[in-house]
């Protein structure tokens, strides 16, 4: 079964752009060997990410994404069946949001930090819509 995970976290303030492209690099090869699509989002020391998979893939990813200290203040905002991917081509598309993003999404959205983005009923709608709006920048 396919499914779409997506969660916020805070990165460490240790975190640096090296190890943020280090991070992409990896992320790049385990999702190309292991069937997973997605998308990673930064802003303000701040990661939301959706990624799309298998069920028991994505559930062992993420348990050891919750153990990396690398960010902290982990939150599901959402997991879910779902019938196709929305970034079938892309093993980690990547965005770090500037100040003219993030008024863009605010504007558009109502949200100025990740950290606002909440589940309602197991699903996050406002994620799904901040996805779609930054994605649609990216090519």
């Amino acid at each position: 079964m396919l499914f779409e995970l997506i969660y916020r976290s805070e990165a460490d303030t240790n975190v640096s752009d090296d190890d943020l492209l280090n991070i992409l690099g990896k992320a790049r090869r385990f999702n190309s060997k292991n069937e997973l699509t997605g998308c990673l989002l930064y802003n303000d020391r701040h990661f939301v990410q959706i990624l799309e998979g298998e069920f028991n893939t994505l559930n062992e990813l993420y348990a050891r994404i919750r153990k990396d200290s690398r960010h902290h203040n982990i939150i599901t905002l959402h997991m879910k069946e779902i019938a196709s991917r929305a970034y079938p081509d892309w093993t980690m598309a990547f965005k770090a949001l500037e100040a003219d993003d993030m008024k863009s999404i605010k504007n558009a959205l109502g949200i100025s930090q990740f950290k606002e983005l909440n589940s309602i009923n197991e699903e996050s709608p406002i994620s799904k819509q901040l996805f779609w709006m930054v994605t649609q920048s990216i090519f």
